[in-house]
């Protein structure tokens, strides 16, 4: 199951203990999944063979000369308040969330550091498109690609990645491994 799906077993239960009835289901996950059957995904595979039409190859991110031991090791980096303040104004200046915003400052800094303009990243999304779906318990979750590319003008960029990121939403229900297998990735 997902992480809503653990919200709602929570609620549940809270329910429960208290003695309030819990909403029954209308329909069940395997319901989901046999109407999930029946989708025509002809128009998300061509949304995501238009979109990755490119060969990318594998990012390969430079490593630390003369490393002393074995192990990676993480470093947590943050923001100042005043940044993160003026990141969330360009934001809604431009029309875009927060997520669309770092999204796009991650696939910058990606291309930088492998000096490639073009990268493709991906985001994870609750994918419960229908309300049906709200409250039934099940795994949801998929992972979708994005084709970032940074070269040009920075307004421009961000511009483009708010669309994509939005038509993205309408085909966001096709798998992942359907995506790949159909675009070659």
């Amino acid at each position: 199951a997902d992480g809503e799906s653990l919200n709602i077993i929570l609620s549940d239960l809270a329910k429960l203990y208290i003695g309030t009835e819990t909403a029954s289901e209308k329909i069940r996950y395997a319901d989901y999944a046999e109407y999930f059957k029946s989708i025509d995904f002809s128009g998300h595979k061509a949304f995501y063979r238009s979109m990755l039409k490119y060969d990318p190859e594998p990012i390969v991110l430079p490593e630390k000369k003369n490393k002393t031991d074995s192990e990676g090791v993480s470093k947590i980096y943050s923001i100042s308040k005043a940044v993160f303040e003026n990141a969330k104004r360009y934001a809604h200046k431009n029309g875009l969330t927060d997520t669309m915003l770092f999204l796009g400052a991650f696939g910058i800094l990606l291309s930088k550091y492998t000096a490639k303009p073009e990268v493709l990243t991906s985001v994870m999304l609750t994918n419960r498109t229908h309300k049906e779906t709200q409250d039934i318990v099940g795994m949801f979750v998929n992972t979708l690609p994005v084709f970032m590319n940074a070269s040009g003008k920075t307004s421009e960029f961000f511009e483009v990645l708010r669309d994509t990121l939005l038509n993205m939403f309408e085909y966001q229900e096709l798998p992942f491994t359907e995506i790949a297998e159909d675009t070659g990735m």
